[in-house]
Order: C-alpha cells, then sequence, then structure tokens
C-alpha cells in the first residue's frame, strides 16, 4: 500500500493537514474573539471521536483496505479535537511522561522495526502474543529512549551548533 498511489494519498493526507489546519486556526481565532466553547463541549467531542475510533477499529477488518477510512477519518477529527488543549483528554495528555514519550517518539519510531524483529528471532515465529507485542512495545520504548539520548539529541545539536556557526549566530543552542 506504501507503492500504490502513495504519491496521491501523500498529497491527500497534506491538504486533509492543511484543512485542519486552517479549521484550527478559524477556531482559535473566534475563541480569541471572546466566543469561547463551555468546558465540557471538547471534552464531549474528544469522547464521541475516541468512540468514533474504537467502532472504526472494530469494524474496519484487516488493514489496508479502503475500510482504512474507518478509522483514519476520526483520527484526523480526533486531532482537531485535541489541538486546542481543553477538554479532559487533551490535558490528560500533558502528563510529563507522555510529554516524555513525545519528544522520544521519532526515535522510537527509528527503532521499533528492528526492536519487533528482534521478537522473532528471540522467540518462537508461531503467531505474535500479547505478551510478545508488550515485550516489543516497552523494548521499542526503552531503545527508543536510548536512541534518543545518545544519537539523536547529540546529533540534533551537533548540527544546530554547525548551522548557527554557519550562519555567524554562535552558539546559542539549549540544552
Amino acid at each position: 500500500m506504501t507503492f500504490n498511489a502513495g504519491l496521491w494519498r501523500g498529497l491527500a493526507d497534506f491538504g486533509i493537514g492543511l484543512a485542519l489546519g486552517a479549521v484550527f486556526l478559524a477556531g482559535r481565532h473566534r475563541e480569541e474573539g471572546g466566543k469561547r466553547l463551555p468546558g465540557s463541549i471538547p471534552t464531549l467531542a474528544q469522547i464521541v471521536v475516541l468512540a468514533a475510533v474504537a467502532a472504526g477499529v472494530c469494524v474496519s477488518g484487516p488493514a489496508r483496505t479502503p475500510r482504512d477510512l474507518l478509522v483514519a477519518a476520526p483520527i484526523f477529527v480526533l486531532v482537531l479535537t485535541l489541538a486546542f488543549d481543553r477538554g479532559l483528554l487533551a490535558r490528560a495528555l500533558h502528563a510529563p511522561w507522555l510529554m516524555k514519550l513525545g519528544e522520544w517518539s521519532f526515535a522510537i519510531y527509528m527503532v521499533h522495526y528492528v526492536v519487533m524483529s528482534m521478537l522473532w528471532v528471540l522467540g518462537p515465529a508461531e503467531r505474535p502474543s500479547w505478551l510478545g507485542g508488550m515485550v516489543g512495545i516497552g523494548g521499542s520504548i526503552a531503545a527508543g529512549g536510548l536512541a534518543w539520548r545518545f544519537v539523536e539529541r547529540p546529533l540534533g545539536e551537533a548540527m544546530r551548533r554547525r548551522a548557527l556557526n554557519a550562519l555567524g549566530q554562535g552558539l546559542s543552542v539549549r540544552s
């Protein structure tokens, strides 16, 4: 599915992102104008959209079919409902451990395939189990945290220093 119409899917995702960004900016502008929604509305919207995501997961069947839209569409809406940082779920996502996972997310993404592949090497290759999945997720988070600390962060800082030096900005890099 990555290479079948991938360009068109990517462009569609980009367009959807732009549209959601425009809706977010319009909504934020409206809130700044004094027309703020009652506090319970964002929470209710988040609960309804999460229910739609769960229902989509339950009825969409196997992955990589057109029925994936039953999950993707509500996820797009979920991103929008969370973007305003209002509502119970949006506030819960500000937990320090979730913020750290967000900081590590790219590194986790980069190592998860290797970690999950190692499960097949180290364990029985019959079929995935819940325990194997949990070990894989935990291992991916641990390896991602290490990759963030010892690879992503130092390289990012070195690249920023080099770019700032090239621009004559000095070494004003946060640590």
